[in-house]
């Protein structure tokens, strides 16, 4: 991979994180809502994780760090779709307390962090 090849992938993998970062600003004001939409946060709640899941695979590195976070975002998967669309009411997955989605959005985020800075582009001193 050359360095415009390696620059794109850590731009793109940025760009993930954006979006993946605004996913948990939602859950979050989701949370703060009276009452709070538990079910919408989880959706954003596993949004964020693909996303961050996407990023990782854009910048094609490996992290083995993130291994813990893939491993327990993996069941957030049913969150993407249980408490969004009619007709899911025979779903067993229960909507997620307060803790439990704050505690997810901290478990994306860390990592998310991580990430951004790795993609962030690094000063060569070169000029674009």
């Amino acid at each position: 991979m050359n360095g415009d090849e390696a620059a794109e992938r850590r731009h793109e993998a940025a760009s993930w994180m954006r979006i993946a970062r605004e996913d948990l600003r939602v859950a979050r004001a989701c949370l703060s809502l009276d009452p709070p939409a538990r079910g919408v946060a989880a959706y954003h709640c596993q949004q964020a994780a693909e996303k961050l899941v996407k990023g990782l695979l854009v910048a094609a590195s490996t992290y083995p760090e993130c291994r813990d976070l893939l491993d327990s975002v993996r069941t957030l998967t049913v969150w993407g779709f249980a408490y969004r669309y009619p007709g899911t009411e025979d779903i067993s997955e229960p909507v997620p307390g307060e803790v439990e989605l704050r505690r997810t959005i901290d478990l994306i985020e860390r990592p998310g962090e991580r990430l951004q800075a790795a993609a962030a582009p690094t000063d060569t001193g070169v000029p674009h």
